[in-house]
């Protein structure tokens, strides 16, 4: 009877440690690697594939299998094995929360998947603006911040180049520097000057950064998001 009992429980256990299903009819997710280039888009119980030199795959997903440590997708000629271990873009090196392999019709492909991580060290990084105010900055030429390997930082307005303004502390502090940014100073269009002012009176507004996903934040002294940044690489 003990000998039963314990042989039910290690069932039970197995169970709970992991489930088979259908997929998710209303889950997504995404997913690429390099060398060879590919990309996943995982919607409901359809997978798509692209890669370079192919047209786009598409199969439905009959099975999913999760556990603490990920997940794995079946469908015919398809299997994606998610693994919660974080992943850098060998590329890039943008980091991501996932490692993911992929067979697919025989041939194995790896790379890195799920949400965007924040990059291990501030410093060396470079950044595009994509909301300013809480807003896009449009489809002018975007401003950019590149942080240095002591957090200084210099990069593009939308129409000139600047530096020297602020470093970026590794406690999230913003220390302003006495002298100010340094600026070049050419003419642009109108729009894109426009964008250049309100871009360089957010930095000067800005009291502390944070990351926000995998995004860099700078806040004005109130708190208040004032520019995101994704990271260029």
């Amino acid at each position: 009877m003990r000998g039963f009992f314990l042989m039910g429980s290690i069932l039970l256990l197995s169970a709970c440690a992991s489930s088979v299903n259908q997929p998710d009819a209303s889950a997504s997710y995404r997913a690429a690697g390099n060398e060879p280039f590919w990309h996943l888009k995982v919607a409901g119980r359809q997978a798509t594939v692209e890669r370079p030199d192919a047209e786009p795959t598409h199969r439905t997903l009959d099975e999913e299998r999760r556990n603490d440590d990920g997940r794995l997708l079946r469908g015919q000629g398809i299997e994606v094995r998610i693994e919660h271990a974080r992943c850098e873009d060998d590329m890039s090196g943008a980091p991501y929360a996932d490692t993911v392999s992929m067979t697919l019709d025989g041939r194995s492909y790896r790379g890195c998947g799920g949400h965007g991580l924040p990059p291990a060290r501030l410093e060396d990084t470079q950044w595009v603006v994509t909301e300013l105010h809480g807003r896009s900055p449009g489809e002018e030429e975007l401003p950019t911040l590149a942080i240095d390997d002591k957090g200084g930082v210099s990069g593009s307005d939308g129409c000139n180049r600047i530096s020297g303004g602020f470093a970026l502390l590794p406690a999230g502090e913003v220390q302003h520097r006495p002298a100010g940014w340094i600026a070049t100073r050419m003419a642009c269009a109108p729009a894109r000057m426009q964008l250049a002012e309100a871009y360089g009176n957010a930095l000067r507004s800005a009291a502390s950064w944070r990351f926000d996903g995998a995004d860099l934040l700078l806040l004005n002294a109130q708190d208040t998001a004032v520019l995101r940044y994704r990271r260029a690489y």
